[in-house]
């Protein structure tokens, strides 16, 4: 008896038996179709090694849904719910003619429920991750005054821990620390994938869809890349498609990522996008009907990669009178550490054109691991607030996660500021809303420190640090972060030339995951050497910032165990060291 027989001959008996509710059939060499559900969900087994399968919701003849799956075929690494209603069936379409030979087969159940309280020992516990499934970039986030809540929406393949079948994902928080999964905001359709876009709220029904619709315009990504919009009459828990779209379309294959702003300048709104290795600005009265107004890329900047997720914002210049715009551009790859990263330029930008005070390229943060970053929509108290995801396209896939996979960083509050040259620059620094993190005292240490160096003994948890460096006689200060394991991240302050250097090996993850990150911190005072950095560290991160926002550093970290000890050391002379350990106050 052939191996395709058994296995149907075993389901059989086992459905006569009352153990399982699904009916599987095996038609043909490759399909395979799984009906009876009486359950919410059918849970799927996921082996990610192995080559995408296609899947289909079908009720009665109407495909509901089609997405891919990589069926687990000799080894389980975890599970994916299938949402399914009466009288849906699951259709599964593979090239590999021994589809029904899969382990699949032996693994798949129904179930109401479907456990997301996921264990690993890489989950964060105070960043935005999802609840399963993959997620990249954030998408169409914005805050909601009268309910006080922050929406992010997010790039999400919920039937894989890779990139795949994108929609958008919805989490909201109060806090910014605390998350609640709200489910997919906005699926896939005729007009293809949903990829990266934003969201604004139209106060004044220009739209025509309804006072204080929440307008959400992405990318629709089929056989080309073209430009959609959704509104939500719920306060953006629920969205509808416009029935015309797409709303804007261009020849250009790489044409995405769209962020919407109000232009108080003219009076309505437009649009930034990213074209290749440019951006395209746009405007429109009423979401629908958009004109060309500029571009802008040629000759500035970085080139080396696709550019990607732009924004645009005005911010006024710490310590003046003087406001000037920014322009995020993210570029994949061709960051200045390998792999992707986020550009930007400072400008003027009068309505229609943006135009750059600088020829060179300026990058927002001195980690591996800051990509796709754009701001919130309707951020309280006039703040610019910003996003990203915290990972890098070199690796992203295979992180030692399973369940899920990448999360985000903390949302930075943005400004801008001169260094002593006059030079204008972007500072970051950590929203006030995580001054909150900060709990109990765990450790308080100050030491004078020398070339033989110094080792402190800090608590092996997520926790919130504050170092202060104070210079005596020393070119440089070296800091470790170390287990019993020998897993280590390390940074180098200069304080005579106020650089900043993070090293950080493989981990096991990929040679690209190691690197060497070098950044000059910009002088804000002509004899300013002493540093104090705020740092934030979770289960699979760690964010590093300068107190006066002139450096960021953003890293993922997957040590086997979490780090136990620093280290301090002096090349020359001598330094002072003072850090503060506090716990992460989840309350």
């Amino acid at each position: 008896m052939k191996a395709t027989a058994k296995l149907v001959f075993l389901f059989l008996l086992l459905f006569s038996s009352g153990v399982y509710a699904l009916d599987i059939r095996f038609s043909g060499t490759g399909n395979v179709i799984v009906s009876g559900c009486k359950s919410r969900y059918i849970i799927l087994p996921i082996e990610e090694s192995v080559e995408e399968c296609t899947a289909e919701i079908i009720n009665g003849c109407i495909k509901k849904e089609s997405f891919t799956v990589r069926l687990a075929k000799n080894n389980v690494d975890y599970f994916v719910p299938v949402l399914v209603r009466g009288g849906d069936v699951l259709n599964i379409i593979s090239a590999d003619d021994r589809l029904g030979d899969y382990i699949c087969w032996k693994e798949v159940y129904e179930s109401d429920t479907f456990d997301t309280s996921n264990k690993e020992i890489y989950r964060p516990v105070y960043h935005h991750s999802p609840l399963y499934g993959w997620m990249n970039d954030p998408n169409g986030m914005f805050y909601d005054p009268v309910n006080g809540l922050w929406h992010l929406y997010y790039q999400y393949n919920p039937y894989g821990s890779v990139w795949g079948n994108m929609t958008w994902g919805h989490s909201v928080s109060s806090d910014l620390i605390h998350w609640e999964n709200k489910g997919r905001a906005i699926n896939a359709d005729a007009w293809g994938m949903i990829f990266s876009g934003s969201a604004v709220v139209d106060t004044a029904n220009v739209s025509g869809f309804g006072r204080n619709a929440v307008i959400a315009m992405y990318t629709s990504a089929g056989k080309s890349q073209t430009q959609s919009i959704s509104y939500s009459l719920d306060g953006g828990y629920t969205f509808i498609p416009y029935t015309n779209n797409p709303v804007l379309t261009d020849s250009n294959p790489d044409f995405r990522d769209p962020k919407l702003f109000y232009n108080r300048q003219r009076g309505l709104w437009s649009v930034i996008l990213s074209c290749g290795q440019q951006v395209k600005f746009y405007s429109s009265k009423d979401f629908k009907h958009w004109t060309f107004d500029s571009s802008f890329g040629t000759g500035y900047g970085c080139h080396d990669g696709v550019w990607e997720c732009p924004d645009l914002f005005e911010l006024p210049v710490k310590g003046t009178k003087e406001k000037l715009w920014v322009l995020l551009v993210n570029i994949n790859p061709g960051g200045v550490w390998g792999g992707s990263a986020t550009q930007y330029f400072i400008g003027k930008y009068d309505g229609y054109k943006f135009t750059s005070i600088q020829k060179d390229v300026k990058w927002m943060d001195a980690g591996k691991d800051h990509y796709a970053t754009v701001s919130f929509y309707g951020a309280p108290d006039g703040r610019t607030m910003a996003m990203a995801w915290m990972s890098n396209w070199q690796y992203a896939n295979i992180v030692p996660t399973k369940q899920f996979r990448s999360q985000n960083s903390l949302v930075r509050d943005l400004g801008l500021y001169k260094d002593i040259n006059g030079v204008y620059w972007l500072s970051v620094l950590p929203s006030k809303e995580y001054d909150k993190l900060s709990g109990e005292k765990l450790n308080k240490f100050e030491s004078k420190v020398g070339s033989d160096g110094v080792v402190v003994s800090i608590k092996d948890a997520p926790s919130v640090f504050n170092l202060d460096l104070k210079n005596i006689s020393a070119g440089k200060a070296k800091v470790e972060l170390y287990n019993d394991d020998n897993d280590t991240i390390k940074f180098v302050y200069d304080f005579k030339a106020s650089s900043f250097l993070l090293e950080r090996g493989d981990q096991n993850v990929s040679a690209d995951f190691a690197v060497k990150e070098f950044v000059y911190i910009p002088k804000i005072k002509q004899k300013y050497s002493d540093v104090s950095f705020d740092v934030f560290l979770d289960n699979c991160s760690l964010e590093i910032f300068e107190t006066h926002g002139r450096m960021s550093s953003t890293n993922l970290i997957f040590p086997k165990k979490m780090y136990s000890h620093i280290r301090f050391t002096s090349d020359k002379g001598y330094f002072t060291a003072n850090i503060l350990q506090r716990a992460v106050n989840l309350k």
